[in-house]
């Protein structure tokens, strides 16, 4: 029986320990404090979910066994993933990372989609895994695959934040309207599905807090400079945006600067 190992108990370890129980895999679980039960337990695949990529760096670094497989959903920047591949290749192990789309609630209904470099071997016990929570795309390395979702977070923000003020600029009346008009006429996710406008109906249920999402603004400052040089003023108002809500669903504090308080009307539809 392979035995499951997930550091981090945030919105994204709790789906995935819960998803992979449900699944029948055998999971032990703990967050950073605790994490002497996951490790002294020396599970054949380790799963990190953390805040930044210096803690998965931490946490290979003080490794005293070598796992067989590390998959790595920590969003980080391309050095941080290059630094956590190179220590896990130091100690023999096969380091899969990039992070993932979606969070919690995709990943409890096996519908995650896993951005890893390198990719995982499909009928490995890693590919297993990936499988119970949902598939993954495949990256030549670890820094590329991150690369690839510190710019998905990219367009997420700068759309969400767009439709956030584009309902605020419609008002109620009109931007029951819109979302028609946008949905008419847009590639991707249907727009009555995008966060902001589901959010905008009632109370914000998205698990990406305004802090999570303003630190990967700033991972793709330190990572993609290129992107940061030409998109400088929009990462500047919302990462003060983001901040100013930083315990609030992001898809929250994006609607409340629609007044330009921070505390502006949640229900615009």
């Amino acid at each position: 029986m392979t035995l499951i190992g997930v550091l981090g108990q945030g919105a994204v370890g709790r789906a995935v320990s819960g998803r992979l129980t449900d699944c029948g895999f055998t999971v032990r679980a703990a967050d950073r404090d605790d994490r002497r039960q996951v490790l002294d337990a020396e599970p054949d695949v380790l799963i990190t979910a953390l805040t930044r990529g210096d803690e998965s760096l931490h946490q290979l670094s003080e490794l005293e066994w070598v796992p067989g497989v590390v998959l790595d959903l920590t969003t980080q920047s391309p050095e941080s993933a290059w630094r956590c591949a190179r220590q896990a290749g130091a100690l023999g192990t096969a380091y899969h990372g990039g992070g993932l789309t979606g969070g919690g609630r995709e990943l409890a209904l096996g519908q995650g989609v896993l951005l890893l470099g390198s990719p995982v071997d499909p009928d490995g016990p890693a590919g297993r895994v990936v499988s119970a929570l949902g598939r993954a795309i495949g990256f030549p390395s670890a820094p590329e695959a991150a690369k690839a979702k510190l710019l998905h977070n990219w367009v997420l923000l700068v759309q969400q934040w767009s439709a956030a003020l584009a309902l605020g600029e419609a008002g109620p009346d009109g931007a029951g309207a819109l979302v028609e008009v946008l949905a008419a006429g847009t590639a991707g996710r249907a727009v009555p599905e995008w966060s902001v406008v589901r959010d905008a109906r009632g109370p914000a249920r998205s698990t990406y807090l305004g802090r999570l999402a303003a630190k990967d603004l700033g991972e793709i400052a330190r990572g993609l400079p290129a992107l940061a040089e030409a998109g400088g003023p929009v990462l500047e108002v919302l990462t003060e945006a983001l901040l100013a809500g930083a315990e609030q669903p992001y898809t929250q504090t994006l609607l409340n600067i629609l007044d330009g308080t921070g505390n502006g009307p949640k229900e615009v539809l």
